[in-house]
């Protein structure tokens, strides 16, 4: 049965439900450090679940706001308290509320009246905030003799009207020149991470004649349907985990339509849904087509068991239906494979869990299991690595002020993914979305290890490395080795024997250093170097990249090269 789009109207028709404000961001990156420092530096776990991305600002304001003043936090703090001026109200963010009150008649008095906004308007009745979105770069690839470049524009609003509603838009015109590894994914694939529609762009200034054309755009409209219910229906991505990658939903795909619900039981129980809309292929067919549709339901039930243990189990169903939605996934609190045997079993069920610990020592454990298929013989009787045994680990630590330097940070992670794994019969149900990984990015049949390490001197420069090393399988001409899981799991090469790295193994360094500056909030100036080794079997296609850049930022988090 097809869900009436009247359904999603009558969501959005409800007001006298509704009250007080509580808005969203876009750009979040650096307010989300801020918030794992604080909570990780004082151990105090915030009211809300961290793994559940991206934060509402009233959420990370009310626990800004329950510090004093911390001795190596202050830039965390004076950050969020800029950042989010309007909605910060306690003896440590002083709010003007003279000037925040009430409407100035004078339009052009509203424009950077706040570090955080380029417009800014607000009354009893209403709250509005505009900001320019840019980031241009420029750099050099060893692997060739172009230039490498990422150019994009464009505007932001976060607005709140009557102390009920609020809403997000965002949108980027990009054109780009990537190195040479992400353009070799796009040969091979047809897809840009991240992007969606893509169109080939040339440069007649810059001689370019391989380089990318594409929009991002996200919004979202959201309102709470009583105290502890909250409803967001939006065109964007979402993230569950606390680390630098996810194994259950990550942001790395292309934005997609969702519907999503928040449920508070107290302090220390959530439940969240998300029903979305998703496209099998990407836009290889050519313009001017309707692509084919699949769709998601997924949940997420967290408890905070202690004050500084978070856990949280992830269920999601990847279905396809020509009629629409399956209305029995509709259901918020059922269990989706209990729906899907009694319905055929025709669906692609995941389950997953995730933790969050902060420890002493300025330390924070945290990690994710994912099980897409698991026979429990085949597992710990037969033990012959059954291609159907398809499961992924996460596990990593966070450590802030280490050896007691205040303001160096460091992060490690560990993510294996078995072969065959998130992929299911077809595109149809796999999971994907625009023929890319809903969750991790290099897909399944891997090992990866990343260490980050972060310094901040002062509050307005920040030098950044990471190392990321990795072992992937890839398939061998037409043998599908579970790698990629855009690919059919009736094609594999065997049914036992399966073990990860299998196929053509393919050993990855990549190397990252980054030094920012901001002269300003929320401008910055990025100096990078980029050095990625990449050994394969096959000699011949082994590659090593040099690559140095810099950027100039604006509101506008790094564009990812980081696989």
């Amino acid at each position: 049965m097809q869900i009436p789009k009247i359904l999603f109207i009558l969501f959005l028709l409800f007001p006298s439900f509704i009250f007080s404000q509580n808005m969203s961001p876009g750009f979040q990156e650096k307010a989300n450090y801020s918030i794992d420092r604080l909570s990780i530096q004082s151990r105090k776990n915030p009211s809300f679940f961290t793994a559940l991305k991206y934060y509402q600002v009233k959420d990370m304001v009310a626990f800004a706001s329950s510090f004093d003043t911390l001795t190596n936090s202050n830039q965390d703090l004076d950050y969020l308290k800029t950042q989010y001026n309007y909605w910060v109200d306690s003896n440590d963010f002083t709010l003007e509320k003279e000037k925040s009150g009430k409407f100035i008649k004078d339009f052009f008095s509203n424009f950077y009246r706040h570090p955080n906004a380029l417009f800014e308007s607000a009354s009893k009745d209403h709250y509005i905030e505009l900001n320019p979105l840019f980031q241009f770069g420029m750099g050099k690839d060893s692997y060739d003799n172009s230039l490498n470049f990422l150019n994009q524009r464009g505007i932001a609003i976060n607005a709140m009207i009557d102390n009920k509603v609020y809403f997000y838009t965002h949108i980027l015109e990009s054109q780009a020149r990537f190195t040479s590894n992400i353009r070799d994914r796009f040969e091979e694939t047809g897809v840009l991470l991240g992007a969606g529609f893509v169109k080939s762009y040339n440069s007649l200034l810059f001689d370019i004649e391989d380089g990318n054309d594409f929009l991002l755009a996200q919004a979202h409209l959201g309102f709470n349907l009583s105290k502890n219910i909250d409803l967001q229906f939006g065109h964007g991505r979402n993230f569950i985990g606390n680390g630098y990658r996810s194994l259950l939903l990550s942001d790395r795909s292309p934005e997609y339509l969702y519907l999503k619900l928040n449920w508070k039981f107290g302090k220390k129980i959530i439940l969240q849904n998300i029903f979305a809309e998703l496209t099998e292929e990407s836009n290889k067919p050519g313009p001017d087509v309707t692509l084919p549709k699949k769709y998601m339901a997924a949940h997420y039930l967290g408890f905070k068991l202690f004050d500084q243990l978070d856990i949280g189990f992830f269920e999601a169903v990847i279905f396809d239906r020509e009629e629409g939605f399956e209305l029995q996934y509709l259901n918020p609190i059922i269990f989706y494979r209990t729906v899907e045997g009694m319905i055929g079993s025709p669906d692609n069920v995941l389950l997953g869990a995730d933790f969050k610990w902060n420890l002493p020592w300025k330390t924070q454990l945290y990690g994710q299991l994912l099980v897409d298929e698991i026979k429990f013989d085949e597992l710990f009787v037969n033990n012959e690595q059954w291609w159907a045994n398809k499961w992924g680990v996460q596990l990593g630590l966070k450590a802030v002020d280490a050896f007691t330097i205040s303001n160096l940070d460091f992060q490690f992670e560990f993510n294996t993914v078995r072969p065959y794994t998130y992929a299911h019969r077809s595109l149809q149900t796999n999971y994907s979305h625009y023929e890319q990984e809903l969750a991790h990015p290099l897909g399944a049949n891997f090992r990866e290890f990343i260490a980050r390490a972060n310094y901040r001197v002062g509050s307005s420069l920040a030098l950044c490395a990471q190392y990321i090393s990795f072992l992937k399988g890839l398939d061998d001409g037409d043998l599908n080795y579970g790698g990629n899981i855009m690919l059919p799991y009736d094609t594999r090469v065997s049914d036992y024997g399966n073990n990860i790295g299998q196929g053509v193994k393919t050993n990855v360094k990549l190397l990252s250093l980054d030094l920012t500056y901001s002269p300003f909030h929320n401008i910055f100036i990025d100096l990078n170097y980029i050095f990625r080794r990449e050994d394969r079997e096959d000699e011949n296609t082994d590659r090593n990249i040099n690559y140095f850049g810099a950027t100039l930022r604006m509101n506008i988090d790094k564009y990812p090269n980081d696989f």
